[in-house]
């Protein structure tokens, strides 16, 4: 959009899948994304530890994060990809947002 770079764009998109269906292969029995192996950092604040939250196991946080980042894949495989990876986003999006609401 702000380079006239579409090739490049639509090269990047099967990584682009590769790192949401990891994270969408990864939920609890609520629907929210359970935290991956690693450094999670988050925050610098008290009581957690390297900027992790401290049970490490699903976080708000990565959830509000995913939700956003499921918006802008949608638009990305709507306008460059294929729809039905943007409706298949559009529908997590919608169960993730329904958990974080409700």
């Amino acid at each position: 959009w702000w380079r006239d770079e579409t090739e490049w764009a639509k090269s990047c998109l099967p990584g682009t899948r590769a790192v949401l269906d990891y994270f969408l292969s990864n939920l609890d029995g609520e629907g929210l994304p359970i935290l991956p192996r690693g450094w999670n950092f988050h925050d610098w604040v008290p009581g957690w530890p390297g900027g992790m939250m401290p049970d490490g196991r699903e976080c708000g946080i990565l959830a509000w994060h995913l939700l956003y980042t499921l918006g802008l894949a949608i638009e990305l495989e709507s306008s460059l990809g294929e729809p039905e990876f943007a409706e298949r986003y559009r529908r997590h999006q919608k169960k993730l947002f329904a958990v974080l609401d409700g």
